[in-house]
Protein backbone atom coordinates (compact mmCIF):
# COMPACT_ATOMS: atom_id res chain seq x y z
CA UNK A 1 0.00 0.00 0.00
CA UNK A 2 1.49 3.31 -0.75
CA UNK A 3 1.92 5.80 1.56
CA UNK A 4 4.30 5.86 5.38
CA UNK A 5 3.47 3.39 7.76
CA UNK A 6 5.39 3.66 11.63
CA UNK A 7 4.29 2.46 15.27
CA UNK A 8 2.51 -1.40 15.18
CA UNK A 9 -0.08 -1.62 17.83
CA UNK A 10 -3.21 -3.62 18.81
CA UNK A 11 -2.37 -6.69 17.89
CA UNK A 12 -4.77 -8.79 18.76
CA UNK A 13 -5.70 -12.74 18.12
CA UNK A 14 -9.61 -13.08 17.34
CA UNK A 15 -11.00 -15.75 15.38
CA UNK A 16 -8.12 -17.70 14.46
CA UNK A 17 -6.94 -14.29 12.19
CA UNK A 18 -4.00 -12.03 13.59
CA UNK A 19 -4.70 -8.55 14.09
CA UNK A 20 -1.98 -5.93 13.56
CA UNK A 21 -2.75 -2.05 13.40
CA UNK A 22 -0.43 0.95 12.55
CA UNK A 23 0.17 4.37 12.23
CA UNK A 24 -0.39 5.31 8.44
CA UNK A 25 -0.27 8.38 6.86
CA UNK A 26 -2.24 7.55 3.27
CA UNK A 27 -1.33 11.34 1.32
CA UNK A 28 2.61 10.69 1.29
CA UNK A 29 5.85 8.60 2.21
CA UNK A 30 6.43 10.76 5.37
CA UNK A 31 5.53 11.12 8.60
CA UNK A 32 2.25 13.42 9.27
CA UNK A 33 0.44 14.34 12.57
CA UNK A 34 -2.82 13.13 10.39
CA UNK A 35 -2.58 9.68 11.45
CA UNK A 36 -5.36 6.64 10.48
CA UNK A 37 -4.70 3.23 11.91
CA UNK A 38 -3.93 0.69 9.36
CA UNK A 39 -4.67 -2.86 9.32
CA UNK A 40 -3.51 -6.25 8.53
CA UNK A 41 -4.33 -9.44 8.80
CA UNK A 42 -2.45 -12.84 9.58
CA UNK A 43 -3.08 -16.09 10.02
CA UNK A 44 0.71 -16.64 10.97
CA UNK A 45 2.37 -14.05 12.49
CA UNK A 46 4.97 -13.38 8.94
CA UNK A 47 3.18 -13.13 5.73
CA UNK A 48 0.37 -10.39 6.63
CA UNK A 49 -2.25 -8.75 3.87
CA UNK A 50 -3.24 -5.57 4.45
CA UNK A 51 -7.42 -4.59 4.25
CA UNK A 52 -8.95 -1.23 4.52
CA UNK A 53 -8.24 1.46 7.13
CA UNK A 54 -9.24 0.94 10.34
CA UNK A 55 -9.40 4.62 12.09
CA UNK A 56 -9.47 7.75 10.37
CA UNK A 57 -9.56 11.04 12.08
CA UNK A 58 -12.99 12.64 12.82
CA UNK A 59 -13.69 16.03 13.31
CA UNK A 60 -11.60 17.72 15.46
CA UNK A 61 -8.95 15.66 15.45
CA UNK A 62 -6.06 16.28 13.70
CA UNK A 63 -4.29 12.29 13.91
CA UNK A 64 -5.59 9.32 15.68
CA UNK A 65 -2.54 7.95 17.14
CA UNK A 66 -0.86 4.89 18.49
CA UNK A 67 -3.02 2.77 21.39
CA UNK A 68 -4.15 -0.80 21.86
CA UNK A 69 -6.81 -3.36 21.11
CA UNK A 70 -9.19 -4.83 24.18
CA UNK A 71 -12.82 -6.96 24.08
CA UNK A 72 -14.62 -5.89 27.12
CA UNK A 73 -18.36 -7.55 27.49
CA UNK A 74 -19.43 -5.70 24.46
CA UNK A 75 -16.77 -6.45 21.84
CA UNK A 76 -13.28 -5.16 20.31
CA UNK A 77 -12.59 -2.03 21.03
CA UNK A 78 -9.62 0.46 19.88
CA UNK A 79 -8.22 2.97 23.21
CA UNK A 80 -6.52 5.34 20.82
CA UNK A 81 -4.33 8.62 21.31
CA UNK A 82 -6.79 11.62 20.03
CA UNK A 83 -4.78 14.48 18.81
CA UNK A 84 -7.13 17.25 18.88
CA UNK A 85 -5.23 20.55 18.64
CA UNK A 86 -2.02 21.88 17.27
CA UNK A 87 -0.27 21.24 20.60
CA UNK A 88 0.59 17.66 20.06
CA UNK A 89 2.58 16.76 22.69
CA UNK A 90 -0.64 16.14 25.61
CA UNK A 91 -2.70 14.35 23.69
CA UNK A 92 -5.92 13.07 24.57
CA UNK A 93 -7.31 9.20 24.89
CA UNK A 94 -10.55 8.24 22.80
CA UNK A 95 -12.20 4.75 22.28
CA UNK A 96 -13.65 3.34 18.88
CA UNK A 97 -15.91 0.19 17.98
CA UNK A 98 -16.17 -1.49 14.81
CA UNK A 99 -19.37 -1.28 13.26
CA UNK A 100 -18.64 -4.97 12.24
CA UNK A 101 -16.39 -7.28 13.15
CA UNK A 102 -13.28 -6.12 13.50
CA UNK A 103 -13.58 -3.17 10.55
CA UNK A 104 -15.00 0.08 10.23
CA UNK A 105 -14.41 1.63 13.31
CA UNK A 106 -15.86 4.46 14.73
CA UNK A 107 -15.83 6.90 17.74
CA UNK A 108 -17.93 5.64 20.62
CA UNK A 109 -18.50 7.58 22.78
CA UNK A 110 -18.22 10.84 21.00
CA UNK A 111 -15.96 12.44 23.45
CA UNK A 112 -12.70 11.75 24.75
CA UNK A 113 -12.46 9.19 28.00
CA UNK A 114 -8.89 10.56 29.16
CA UNK A 115 -8.47 14.66 28.75
CA UNK A 116 -4.89 14.75 29.29
CA UNK A 117 -2.42 14.43 31.66
CA UNK A 118 -3.09 16.05 35.38
CA UNK A 119 -2.11 19.68 35.40
CA UNK A 120 0.07 19.66 37.93
CA UNK A 121 2.70 17.63 36.82
CA UNK A 122 4.10 19.56 34.00
CA UNK A 123 3.53 16.55 31.71
CA UNK A 124 5.39 17.74 28.06
CA UNK A 125 4.10 14.27 26.49
CA UNK A 126 1.07 12.03 26.76
CA UNK A 127 0.31 9.08 24.76
CA UNK A 128 -0.06 5.90 23.42
CA UNK A 129 -2.33 3.83 25.93
CA UNK A 130 -1.28 0.26 26.70
CA UNK A 131 -4.33 -1.24 28.30
CA UNK A 132 -4.56 -4.69 29.89
CA UNK A 133 -7.29 -6.32 32.30
CA UNK A 134 -5.71 -7.30 35.98
CA UNK A 135 -8.23 -7.64 39.08
CA UNK A 136 -11.44 -7.00 37.48
CA UNK A 137 -10.22 -3.58 36.33
CA UNK A 138 -8.49 -1.95 33.33
CA UNK A 139 -5.19 -0.21 33.31
CA UNK A 140 -3.55 1.78 30.94
CA UNK A 141 0.25 2.77 30.94
CA UNK A 142 0.71 6.06 28.86
CA UNK A 143 3.98 7.62 28.23
CA UNK A 144 4.89 10.88 28.93
CA UNK A 145 7.78 13.36 29.79
CA UNK A 146 8.33 15.00 33.04
CA UNK A 147 9.93 19.12 31.88
CA UNK A 148 13.06 19.43 32.84
CA UNK A 149 13.55 15.28 34.45
CA UNK A 150 13.03 12.53 31.69
CA UNK A 151 10.89 10.16 30.75
CA UNK A 152 8.31 8.75 32.21
CA UNK A 153 5.15 6.30 32.42
CA UNK A 154 1.57 6.98 34.15
CA UNK A 155 -1.38 4.74 35.27
CA UNK A 156 -4.24 4.95 35.18
CA UNK A 157 -7.28 2.29 36.05
CA UNK A 158 -11.25 2.00 35.07
CA UNK A 159 -13.68 -0.55 35.79
CA UNK A 160 -15.64 -0.10 31.79
CA UNK A 161 -13.15 2.19 30.02
CA UNK A 162 -14.97 4.89 29.76
CA UNK A 163 -14.74 6.52 33.30
CA UNK A 164 -10.86 6.65 34.46
CA UNK A 165 -9.09 7.88 37.40
CA UNK A 166 -5.13 8.56 37.64
CA UNK A 167 -3.41 6.39 39.97
CA UNK A 168 0.57 7.62 39.71
CA UNK A 169 3.48 8.18 37.66
CA UNK A 170 4.41 4.68 37.85
CA UNK A 171 8.19 4.92 36.61
CA UNK A 172 10.35 7.83 36.02
CA UNK A 173 14.14 8.21 35.41
CA UNK A 174 15.85 11.26 34.50
CA UNK A 175 17.52 12.03 31.20
CA UNK A 176 20.84 13.15 32.09
CA UNK A 177 21.45 8.77 33.80
CA UNK A 178 23.26 7.27 31.38
CA UNK A 179 24.44 3.86 33.14
CA UNK A 180 24.19 1.33 31.73
CA UNK A 181 21.33 2.93 29.09
CA UNK A 182 19.92 6.66 28.00
CA UNK A 183 16.04 6.35 28.57
CA UNK A 184 15.20 9.86 26.85
CA UNK A 185 13.34 12.42 27.44
CA UNK A 186 10.36 11.66 26.84
CA UNK A 187 9.06 7.94 26.89
CA UNK A 188 6.94 6.44 24.17
CA UNK A 189 4.59 3.38 23.45
CA UNK A 190 5.70 1.94 27.36
CA UNK A 191 4.81 -1.57 27.53
CA UNK A 192 3.96 -2.83 31.19
CA UNK A 193 4.10 -7.17 31.27
CA UNK A 194 5.04 -9.66 32.38
CA UNK A 195 7.65 -12.21 31.04
CA UNK A 196 7.95 -15.09 33.13
CA UNK A 197 7.92 -14.48 36.57
CA UNK A 198 9.17 -11.29 35.96
CA UNK A 199 7.50 -7.79 35.40
CA UNK A 200 9.22 -6.18 32.35
CA UNK A 201 8.58 -2.35 30.85
CA UNK A 202 9.86 -1.78 27.18
CA UNK A 203 10.04 1.88 26.68
CA UNK A 204 10.90 3.92 23.25
CA UNK A 205 13.35 6.96 24.14
CA UNK A 206 12.60 10.26 22.69
CA UNK A 207 15.04 12.93 22.73
CA UNK A 208 16.43 15.90 20.85
CA UNK A 209 13.31 15.98 19.08
CA UNK A 210 13.64 12.67 17.84
CA UNK A 211 12.83 8.97 18.29
CA UNK A 212 15.92 7.53 19.38
CA UNK A 213 15.82 3.66 20.33
CA UNK A 214 14.14 1.02 22.63
CA UNK A 215 15.01 0.11 26.42
CA UNK A 216 14.07 -2.21 29.08
CA UNK A 217 13.76 -2.42 32.85
CA UNK A 218 13.15 -5.36 35.04
CA UNK A 219 11.58 -4.48 38.37
CA UNK A 220 8.75 -5.01 40.87
CA UNK A 221 5.45 -3.87 40.28
CA UNK A 222 2.94 -3.48 43.31
CA UNK A 223 0.27 -4.10 41.08
CA UNK A 224 -1.34 -0.82 42.21
CA UNK A 225 0.63 2.61 41.29
CA UNK A 226 4.11 1.74 41.30
CA UNK A 227 6.66 0.19 39.22
CA UNK A 228 10.83 0.09 40.55
CA UNK A 229 13.02 -0.79 37.85
CA UNK A 230 16.13 -3.33 39.24
CA UNK A 231 18.28 -3.41 36.00
CA UNK A 232 17.85 -1.13 32.86
CA UNK A 233 19.22 -2.68 29.62
CA UNK A 234 19.16 -2.28 25.39
CA UNK A 235 15.83 -4.03 23.95
CA UNK A 236 16.96 -2.75 20.12
CA UNK A 237 20.96 -2.36 18.62
CA UNK A 238 20.71 -0.09 15.97
CA UNK A 239 18.79 2.88 15.01
CA UNK A 240 16.12 1.41 12.66
CA UNK A 241 13.90 0.08 15.47
CA UNK A 242 11.67 1.42 17.81
CA UNK A 243 8.16 2.07 18.97
CA UNK A 244 7.91 -1.59 20.04
CA UNK A 245 4.60 -3.37 20.78
CA UNK A 246 3.82 -6.15 22.72
CA UNK A 247 1.43 -9.15 22.56
CA UNK A 248 0.51 -12.71 23.63
CA UNK A 249 0.60 -14.72 20.56
CA UNK A 250 -2.31 -18.13 20.38
CA UNK A 251 -0.08 -19.53 22.73
CA UNK A 252 -0.02 -17.35 25.16
CA UNK A 253 4.12 -16.50 24.66
CA UNK A 254 4.54 -13.10 25.04
CA UNK A 255 5.61 -11.23 21.88
CA UNK A 256 6.87 -8.05 20.61
CA UNK A 257 7.11 -6.13 17.51
CA UNK A 258 8.87 -2.97 16.05
CA UNK A 259 8.33 -0.45 12.97
CA UNK A 260 11.33 -0.69 11.15
CA UNK A 261 12.53 2.61 10.23
CA UNK A 262 14.44 3.38 6.98
CA UNK A 263 17.85 4.74 7.52
CA UNK A 264 17.26 8.45 8.03
CA UNK A 265 13.72 7.97 8.36
CA UNK A 266 13.59 8.93 4.44
CA UNK A 267 11.72 6.50 1.53
CA UNK A 268 13.91 5.18 -0.88
CA UNK A 269 14.49 7.75 -3.44
CA UNK A 270 11.26 6.92 -5.63
CA UNK A 271 9.51 4.58 -3.74
CA UNK A 272 5.67 5.09 -3.01
CA UNK A 273 6.06 3.74 0.35
CA UNK A 274 8.49 3.80 3.26
CA UNK A 275 8.66 1.93 6.42
CA UNK A 276 8.01 -1.75 7.64
CA UNK A 277 7.22 -3.49 10.52
CA UNK A 278 9.69 -6.37 12.11
CA UNK A 279 9.37 -10.20 12.53
CA UNK A 280 7.36 -11.08 15.60
CA UNK A 281 9.75 -11.53 18.41
CA UNK A 282 9.62 -14.08 21.62
CA UNK A 283 10.48 -12.75 24.75
CA UNK A 284 12.27 -14.31 28.03
CA UNK A 285 14.48 -13.87 30.93
CA UNK A 286 17.15 -15.13 31.41
CA UNK A 287 20.06 -14.82 34.16
CA UNK A 288 18.31 -11.58 34.90
CA UNK A 289 18.83 -10.32 31.07
CA UNK A 290 15.87 -9.96 28.79
CA UNK A 291 16.34 -12.29 25.52
CA UNK A 292 14.64 -11.84 22.43
CA UNK A 293 14.41 -14.75 19.92
CA UNK A 294 12.17 -15.07 16.38
CA UNK A 295 9.06 -16.23 16.85
CA UNK A 296 8.48 -20.17 15.79
CA UNK A 297 6.20 -19.52 13.06
CA UNK A 298 9.15 -18.42 11.17
CA UNK A 299 10.37 -22.11 11.17
CA UNK A 300 7.00 -22.72 9.37
CA UNK A 301 7.81 -20.28 6.61
CA UNK A 302 11.33 -20.99 5.85
CA UNK A 303 10.68 -24.53 5.94
CA UNK A 304 13.78 -25.76 3.15
CA UNK A 305 16.85 -26.10 5.47
CA UNK A 306 20.56 -26.56 3.55
CA UNK A 307 22.59 -27.95 6.99
CA UNK A 308 26.42 -26.43 5.59
CA UNK A 309 28.00 -28.52 8.64
CA UNK A 310 31.07 -27.17 11.14
CA UNK A 311 34.25 -25.12 10.13
CA UNK A 312 37.52 -25.70 12.40
CA UNK A 313 39.63 -22.23 13.54
CA UNK A 314 40.36 -20.41 10.21
CA UNK A 315 38.16 -22.87 8.22
CA UNK A 316 35.32 -21.51 5.94
CA UNK A 317 31.96 -22.27 4.78
CA UNK A 318 30.34 -21.84 1.41
CA UNK A 319 27.13 -21.72 -0.27
CA UNK A 320 25.14 -19.26 -2.51
CA UNK A 321 23.00 -16.47 -1.91
CA UNK A 322 19.32 -18.28 -1.70
CA UNK A 323 17.31 -15.31 -3.15
CA UNK A 324 16.03 -12.43 -0.82
CA UNK A 325 14.42 -13.90 1.84
CA UNK A 326 16.86 -16.30 4.34
CA UNK A 327 18.01 -17.29 7.89
CA UNK A 328 21.55 -18.50 8.44
CA UNK A 329 22.13 -20.01 12.15
CA UNK A 330 25.12 -21.25 13.38
CA UNK A 331 26.86 -22.29 16.95
CA UNK A 332 30.24 -20.83 17.98
CA UNK A 333 33.16 -22.34 20.03
CA UNK A 334 35.85 -20.71 21.39
CA UNK A 335 34.16 -17.33 20.84
CA UNK A 336 35.54 -14.87 22.23
CA UNK A 337 39.00 -15.82 21.79
CA UNK A 338 37.61 -16.23 18.28
CA UNK A 339 35.47 -14.97 15.68
CA UNK A 340 33.97 -14.96 12.69
CA UNK A 341 32.60 -13.32 9.71
CA UNK A 342 29.84 -13.75 7.73
CA UNK A 343 30.30 -11.95 3.97
CA UNK A 344 27.71 -11.83 1.43
CA UNK A 345 28.68 -10.90 -2.15
CA UNK A 346 26.14 -10.23 -4.80
CA UNK A 347 25.74 -8.96 -8.18
CA UNK A 348 24.48 -5.83 -6.67
CA UNK A 349 25.75 -5.23 -3.48
CA UNK A 350 27.70 -6.58 -0.67
CA UNK A 351 27.77 -6.68 3.16
CA UNK A 352 29.66 -8.49 6.15
CA UNK A 353 28.82 -9.34 9.57
CA UNK A 354 31.94 -9.37 11.55
CA UNK A 355 32.40 -10.68 15.73
CA UNK A 356 35.29 -10.47 17.77
CA UNK A 357 35.83 -10.50 21.30
CA UNK A 358 32.92 -8.69 22.93
CA UNK A 359 31.31 -6.85 19.53
CA UNK A 360 29.36 -7.46 16.87
CA UNK A 361 29.17 -5.04 13.45
CA UNK A 362 27.60 -5.18 10.64
CA UNK A 363 29.66 -2.89 7.58
CA UNK A 364 28.96 -2.44 3.77
CA UNK A 365 31.15 -3.31 1.22
CA UNK A 366 33.34 -0.13 1.45
CA UNK A 367 33.48 -1.42 5.25
CA UNK A 368 31.13 1.78 6.70
CA UNK A 369 29.42 0.52 9.70
CA UNK A 370 25.47 0.32 9.88
CA UNK A 371 25.67 -1.25 12.83
CA UNK A 372 27.36 -1.91 16.36
CA UNK A 373 26.42 -4.06 18.91
CA UNK A 374 28.11 -5.21 22.40
CA UNK A 375 27.61 -8.67 23.24
CA UNK A 376 27.92 -11.05 25.97
CA UNK A 377 30.75 -12.60 25.10
CA UNK A 378 31.40 -16.48 26.44
CA UNK A 379 32.67 -19.79 25.53
CA UNK A 380 29.79 -20.81 22.90
CA UNK A 381 27.33 -18.73 21.39
CA UNK A 382 24.14 -19.57 18.58
CA UNK A 383 23.68 -16.66 16.18
CA UNK A 384 20.47 -16.19 14.08
CA UNK A 385 20.47 -13.74 11.14
CA UNK A 386 17.70 -12.95 9.04
CA UNK A 387 17.86 -11.32 5.91
CA UNK A 388 14.73 -10.17 3.82
CA UNK A 389 15.45 -7.83 0.77
CA UNK A 390 16.97 -5.03 2.74
CA UNK A 391 16.05 -5.90 6.62
CA UNK A 392 18.38 -7.55 8.50
CA UNK A 393 17.86 -9.15 12.13
CA UNK A 394 20.23 -10.38 14.46
CA UNK A 395 20.04 -12.42 17.61
CA UNK A 396 22.66 -13.59 19.74
CA UNK A 397 22.29 -16.72 22.95
CA UNK A 398 22.93 -14.73 25.84
CA UNK A 399 22.87 -10.71 24.87
CA UNK A 400 19.80 -8.63 25.34
CA UNK A 401 17.63 -7.49 22.80
CA UNK A 402 17.88 -7.76 19.12
CA UNK A 403 19.92 -6.13 16.63
CA UNK A 404 18.24 -4.51 13.26
CA UNK A 405 19.45 -2.34 10.29
CA UNK A 406 19.15 -2.06 6.85
CA UNK A 407 21.54 -3.10 4.39
CA UNK A 408 22.27 -3.25 0.50
CA UNK A 409 19.90 -5.66 -1.37
CA UNK A 410 22.46 -8.25 -2.51
CA UNK A 411 20.55 -10.47 -5.25
CA UNK A 412 22.24 -13.36 -6.21
CA UNK A 413 25.60 -14.03 -4.90
CA UNK A 414 27.51 -16.15 -2.52
CA UNK A 415 27.32 -16.62 1.56
CA UNK A 416 30.80 -17.36 2.94
CA UNK A 417 31.57 -17.99 6.65
CA UNK A 418 34.98 -17.39 8.24
CA UNK A 419 35.97 -19.26 11.29
CA UNK A 420 38.86 -16.88 12.94
CA UNK A 421 41.23 -17.28 15.47
CA UNK A 422 40.83 -20.56 17.50
CA UNK A 423 37.08 -20.23 17.04
CA UNK A 424 34.93 -23.14 15.25
CA UNK A 425 31.86 -22.80 13.55
CA UNK A 426 29.38 -25.65 14.65
CA UNK A 427 26.03 -26.89 13.00
CA UNK A 428 25.32 -24.21 10.16
CA UNK A 429 22.63 -24.20 8.20
CA UNK A 430 20.70 -21.86 5.95
CA UNK A 431 16.67 -21.86 5.82
CA UNK A 432 14.74 -20.09 2.81
CA UNK A 433 11.02 -19.99 2.11
CA UNK A 434 10.06 -22.81 -0.19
Amino acid sequence: RRGWTNDPHGITHVDGKYHLFFQYNPDGVNWSPKCHWGHALSDDLITWDEVDVALSPEDGEVGCWSGSVVIDDRGPVIVYTSIATSNWGPGQVALARPRSGMSDWVRDPAHSVINGPPRDLNIIAFRDPQVRREDGKWKAVLGGGLAGFGGCALQYSSKDLENWTFDAVIARRASDERDPVWTGEVWECPQLLRVGEEWIMLMSAWGGGLPCNVNYAIGDYDGKATFTARRYGHFTHGTELYATTTFRDAEGRPCAMSWLRERGNLAPEGSPWCSAMSLPHVLSIVNDTLVVTQHPALELFLATTLELGDAAPGGVLGVPVPGYVWRLRFGVSGYPSGGFVVSVTGDRQSFAVNATGESLTVVDGSGAVFLAMPVSASDAADLDIVVDADILEITVTGTEGIASTRIPVVGSGDIRISARGDATITGARLSTHS
